[in-house]
């Protein structure tokens, strides 16, 4: 029996397998960013509902900001490193005392695919409410355009 894992978009309809692209580090990838999104909503509250309240990228942008802070850990000239440090703090839509800078590189990573996937939730979630509303036809990737 193979352990080959095949992944299939629902807005493209692409498949990936895990058979090509070393499946072990992507399932354990995919099981990090997945267990921080279900800790999100488990043990943070922050679940759907509060989610769908934003509607200026806020949730991208603190995805966003994790990732150019993973990036200053790894800059070694010490004005891009402050260029970066700014960036990242503009990028963060909250207060930024709720933000955990400590994290290594590879849990910053994961905590801002955990924030993508939200967003990309809230997305999904918001088309198919104007889709109900407006057009039963219309098309989730169409909306999101």
């Amino acid at each position: 029996m193979s352990d080959e894992l095949i992944l299939r978009s629902p807005a493209t309809g692409m498949h990936v397998s895990t058979e090509h692209h070393g499946h072990q580090l992507m399932l354990q990838a995919l099981a990090d960013i997945w267990t921080e999104r279900r800790r999100q909503i488990d043990d943070k509250g922050y679940a759907p509902d509060d989610d769908d309240r934003y509607h200026r990228a806020e949730l991208a942008s603190a995805a966003a900001s994790f990732v150019v802070l993973e990036i200053v850990d790894r800059t070694r000239t010490d004005g891009w490193r402050q260029v970066l440090e700014g960036i990242s703090r503009d990028l963060w839509p909250w207060r930024l005392d709720g933000r955990n800078e400590t994290y290594d590189d590879r849990r910053k990573l994961i905590v801002a695919g955990a924030l993508i996937i939200a967003e990309i939730e809230r997305l999904d979630r918001q088309a198919a409410r104007l889709r109900d509303q407006d057009d039963p036809n219309q098309n989730t990737e169409d909306f999101v355009r």
